[in-house]
């Protein structure tokens, strides 16, 4: 069984100059009874008694990335995109490959085809929202339900089973379903949007078997009824053996790093500057995440968020299962 972590977020402003503010790792505290009050397993899905709750939790559960096994685990019956992803067997992946993603695995895998690679891969790459909604691809917030996938958001109001299977179903020409809108693409300040995602690649072979490290900046944006849902970046390291012909998938390595620095302008002004830099052995995939669940409406801009960047950098390494040392990096000037 493979494993996936993140590393915690800042907690403490260390200095502030020239309106700059840069932020360093620091402990974060244990997952306490602040996260889980309020939030209940309703069929097998974590419901959350507002929006203003599933913000709040987000933005604590950034502050301690490392932990979402542990709040997950205080949740009885409940089963995660993450968790349902780190647990598929070799049997899963090929059954994937040679099949294509059934019902079973449509929630949480995802095909992601870049060239003639296929990457077998999570629905949603920040590690937090992967922790909040259900191996089914459900999150109840209110009374409202959400189906949240790579490719696909919809917004259920006033939920019910029928509505939920209603969507399951594919059938999403009723008015009390609202269908929503998912970007993969980064905007600066001014709009400009730059590619679905950001990678680097080193590969080599261990005897005949063809591994890779790969680093990349995934953006994710789910939005619906003119309002943000959620809206993140997510910096991370993965390694990945090929096969079943043109597939990559999840393998740990013997250590994995990464380090970078994300500078991004608050709408109250100014520029946020978080550095970071960790490694972790015997893993497949390790992370540092960047969300941001509210938006506000500027005349003469539309929808400005508080995550808007001026620059991302990161470097990206692995110990290979040869011994051999990997690294790339990338940069996103906007």
């Amino acid at each position: 069984m493979k494993k996936s972590v993140s590393v915690l977020t800042v907690l403490a402003v260390l200095a502030i100059a020239s309106c700059q503010r840069t932020v360093s790792l620091d402990p974060a505290p244990m997952v306490g009874n602040d996260l889980v009050a309020d939030v209940q397993v309703i069929d097998g899905r974590l419901k959350f008694s507002s929006k203003e709750k599933f913000d709040k939790t987000v933005q604590l559960l950034a502050q301690q990335q490392d932990r979402l096994a542990e709040f997950e685990k205080k949740f009885n019956g409940f089963v995660s995109v993450r968790t349902a992803f780190n647990q598929m067997t070799d049997h899963d992946n090929e059954s994937v490959a040679m099949r294509g993603i059934g019902e079973s695995y449509k929630s949480y895998v995802a095909i992601i085809v870049k060239g003639e690679d296929k990457e077998i891969a999570r629905t949603i790459t920040d590690p937090i929202l992967a922790t909040l909604v259900s191996k089914d691809g459900w999150i109840y917030i209110g009374n409202d339900a959400y189906y949240v996938t790579r490719d696909q958001f919809e917004l259920v109001k006033n939920r019910s089973a029928s509505k939920i299977a209603d969507v399951m179903a594919g059938r999403l020409n009723r008015s009390d379903v609202i269908h929503g809108t998912v970007s993969h693409q980064p905007q600066n300040s001014a709009g400009a949007r730059r590619a679905d995602s950001q990678t680097c690649i080193q590969e080599y072979f261990d005897g005949s078997n063809k591994r890779r490290m790969a680093g990349d900046i995934d953006y994710e944006f789910y939005n619906a009824a003119g309002g943000t849902f959620y809206k993140s970046l997510t910096i991370y390291t993965k390694h990945q053996r090929r096969n079943f012909g043109t597939y990559w998938t999840q393998l740990n390595a013997p250590r994995l790093n990464i380090s970078g620095s994300v500078t991004r302008r608050p709408i109250t002004g100014g520029n946020t500057i978080d550095t970071f830099n960790f490694g972790i052995d015997n893993i497949d995939q390790i992370s540092r995440s960047y969300p941001e669940t509210s938006c506000q409406d500027v005349p003469g801009q539309g929808l400005v968020c508080d995550l808007i960047y001026s620059n991302v950098s990161s470097g990206h390494s692995a110990t290979a299962t040869t011994g051999a040392f990997l690294s790339c990096n990338i940069t996103l000037l906007f």
